[in-house]
């Protein structure tokens, strides 16, 4: 199944999500949207929290020692025992709970908390410095936090960028990007959801700057590109090569970073040419002539069929469709302008090239063609690079053309509202399902029991009524569907004619 990483802090940026990471994955994960694990490179820690100390006081029967009251979340306190003398009442500081495991502050081993007696007062947890946490090697006092800290998040919430990693059904290629997750998140907690910025492309480029053609509608159904010129190729900001490090991608300039971050974001890969290396100034989506040699980003030279679909200038190919790149058409430290492609691409065809030249597991953009991506982000993702590259590139954008010949239609699914509790075997109410549908961004129209429903444009796994029902059952909960035994016959189960000449074949094929 596919795979993606969502860093939280990504995720947060265009949803207003509720809840720690655990909360915000089991959500998903209820919904339909398997979350695989959370991983936290800020700390693995567990049993450990923002906490604040909400009094200070000093131990009865020690002069070195502290009794530290923590708050660490709504109605939990617990007493601690510390020698630390660098708090006072009011900081915000890591309490590590018992059952926390931590760093031995006084050697180099681990240790699990317990209960404690220190000088007869029991201490129900600690305080901890850096190197309890693992963090660093101070030990000599608390480490206090930032005040503006949700006292009670978890600390591997508050020190590091938690990531999601979620295993996505084939057929739910709208969910590859961090904005489809977080449209996701909306849809289930009732939360704004927030759109990227994106530049205001104009359609109108001069042919004799970019040339934009389709010789292959079957297997490239939509072309779009941009021309930008001006562009200062360097490193791109450091925000975003943490991003692209956190969701698995390898920070390499600007222009390869923004194009990856664009994929990442919205699930629609793009590609960045020199423009001044293309021959004729022309970008062409066409089948790779017989015996015709590519030698991609990964140094290899290929031998290309006419089954390969590429992307090619008036001379030769620039890169396998949808796959990877050649290495001739690179982005180069000295390049000023930008020839852009944002296409769409036919999912089995790329599933198929991707395979014969043993791409399947090494392109993260044939990962997400080979699904039914749809043709819809393509001016999306188009205007959400060009906006990326004005701002962290000094591009500036001359124009962008859109090749769209047969435009796809999107369904309209009729279904009857008694349809649902017929096969979900529970009655939801005509409002909630409704309320599920608009929430997803459907569009529906009622007539007495008769609903016609229209899913978005970015989704194109919708066609039958069974799929809008799975949609409704998602949102309001698989929990409300009963579990039961079937209560009829089971129907008895008829071998093929074949299988009973098949078994003494082998058999006796197996003998010889």
């Amino acid at each position: 199944m596919p795979t993606i990483r969502v860093p939280l802090s990504w995720l947060r940026e265009y949803v207003e999500a509720r809840g720690s990471a655990d909360e915000i994955g089991r959500g998903l994960h209820m919904s339909g949207t398997e979350v695989d694990r959370i991983e936290r490179p800020g700390g693995g820690w567990e049993h450990v929290w923002v906490g604040r100390i909400a009094s200070l006081e000093k131990h009865p029967n020690a002069d070195n020692l502290q009794l530290a009251t923590v708050e660490y979340g709504p109605g939990r306190e617990k007493t601690v025992v510390t020698g630390a003398m660098n708090i006072k009442a009011g900081d915000v500081v890591p309490y590590a709970e018992v059952g926390a495991k931590l760093r031995d502050g006084h050697g180099d081993g681990w240790l699990t908390l317990e209960p404690r007696k220190m000088r007869g007062i029991m201490s129900e947890g600690m305080v901890c410095s850096e190197k309890e946490l693992g963090i660093g090697d101070d030990h000599e006092g608390i480490l206090i936090l930032d005040s503006t800290l949700t006292v009670g998040q978890p600390l591997a919430d508050a020190l590091g960028d938690p990531v999601l990693v979620l295993e996505l059904q084939p057929n739910r290629p709208d969910c590859m990007g961090v904005v489809g997750i977080a449209r996701e998140v909306a849809a289930v907690q009732r939360v704004a959801l927030h759109e990227p910025k994106l530049a205001k492309l104009r359609y109108e480029l001069d042919r004799a700057l970019l040339d934009v053609r389709i010789d292959d509608p079957d297997g490239c159904p939509r072309f779009g590109a941009a021309y930008l010129e001006g562009v200062v190729v360097g490193p791109s900001p450091k925000w975003m090569q943490e991003r692209l490090v956190a969701a698995g991608m390898r920070p390499i300039h600007n222009a390869v970073d923004i194009t990856n971050y664009v994929m990442l974001e919205l699930g629609q890969p793009l590609h960045a040419y020199d423009a001044d290396r293309l021959k004729g100034r022309s970008l062409v989506a066409r089948r790779a002539r017989s015996g015709e040699s590519l030698k991609t980003l990964d140094g290899v030279e290929r031998i290309l069929s006419p089954d390969v679909l590429v992307i090619a200038d008036d001379e030769r190919s620039l890169g396998i469709a949808g796959i990877l790149g050649g290495e001739d058409s690179e982005i180069r430290p000295t390049t000023t302008r930008i020839a852009l492609e944002c296409a769409s691409f036919e999912p089995r065809g790329i599933d198929r090239t991707a395979a014969k030249l043993g791409l399947s597991q090494q392109s993260a953009a044939s990962a997400r063609f080979r699904l039914a991506l749809s043709p819809e982000l393509v001016p999306l993702a188009l205007a959400r690079a060009v906006h990326l590259l004005v701002e962290h590139a000094g591009a500036k954008l001359v124009g962008a053309v859109d090749v769209y010949p047969a435009p796809r239609p999107r369904p309209n699914v009729r279904l009857k509202f008694s349809d649902i509790p017929r096969v979900l075997g529970v009655e939801i109410p005509r409002e909630e399902s409704l309320d599920a549908l608009s929430r997803l961004g459907f569009q529906s129209a009622e007539s007495k029991d008769t609903l016609v429903v229209t899913p978005p444009a970015i989704r194109t796994d919708i066609g039958i009524a069974e799929d809008i029902i799975e949609e409704v059952a998602r949102i309001v909960g698989y929990d409300r569907i009963p579990v039961r035994i079937p209560d009829g016959p089971l129907p008895l189960h008829e071998r093929h004619p074949l299988e009973a000449l098949r078994e003494p074949v082998r058999d006796r094929l197996g003998g010889l």
